[in-house]
């Protein structure tokens, strides 16, 4: 009796052998990684051109005198500052997100479809790309830092022209009291911000 040994083979396709749906569905991870990256892109690239019209600065009332004219531009420029390190803030947080992302999926695919000497230089690429997204992170953490400062500036100095309005508002003799006391104070203050430390 001869008995007949039948031999189950299992096929394991190559990338050449698989059907395009097969391919699609292996390089869909990839392509929701790249839709995400892409949504989160001109999200904040909508945030980035919204019209930011409305100023943190209330509108001083001041007189046309010299030292009034500089105060004004003063307020101008420090508002100029204050908007432009928030757009570069956010601009630096787009690379950030964008090479954290690219660094992650170079990794998960380098581990799950290349072969020995290709999956050893994706995860070294990969490494290094997350490495590099983690310097942009510590330079979006300094210009969140010279926001915050370029804020607290403008907050300073609409605290003085709302002081200045209200001695404005005051009786003489109220006035000029109060102006003392407001040069004394704005002296005072200024020592703090040159020294770089809060009040």
């Amino acid at each position: 009796m001869n008995a007949l040994v039948t031999t189950t083979r299992t096929v394991t396709k190559t990338p050449i052998d698989k059907t395009a749906l097969e391919q699609f569905i292996g390089m869909l991870p990839l392509l929701l990684i790249i839709l995400g990256m892409f949504i989160i892109l001109l999200v904040v690239v909508k945030m980035t051109l919204k019209d930011e019209s409305t100023s943190p600065m209330m509108d001083c009332d001041l007189s046309n005198n010299i030292s009034n004219q500089l105060m004004r531009q003063i307020v101008k420029e420090s508002e100029f500052y204050y908007k432009n390190n928030r757009r570069q803030m956010i601009a630096i947080f787009i690379c950030a997100l964008i090479s954290c992302f690219a660094g992650l999926a170079l990794l998960i695919f380098s581990a799950l479809y290349f072969a020995d000497e290709a999956k050893t230089m994706g995860i070294i690429g990969g490494i290094i790309i997350n490495f590099i997204s983690s310097i942009i992170f510590w330079i979006y953490k300094q210009c969140s830092k010279q926001v915050q400062c370029d804020f607290n500036t403008l907050i300073h100095l609409q605290n003085i022209c709302l002081a200045i309005e209200l001695i404005n508002d005051c009786d003489d003799e109220i006035q000029n009291r109060k102006k003392e006391a407001l040069i004394d104070k704005l002296l005072e203050s200024s020592r703090f911000l040159y020294s770089g430390k809060e009040e």
